[in-house]
């Protein structure tokens, strides 16, 4: 149960980090190709 929850925990931190990272490429995205 030890590794199911430690990779639960590791599986919200990449997904928040994931979700913190989104804005920023769609930024990057129109930047890079405005049309």
């Amino acid at each position: 149960m030890y590794t199911l929850s430690h990779h639960k925990s590791f599986f919200l931190k990449a997904l928040f980090r994931g979700l913190a990272y989104i804005p920023v490429l769609i930024i990057v995205y129109h930047i890079t190709i405005p049309l």
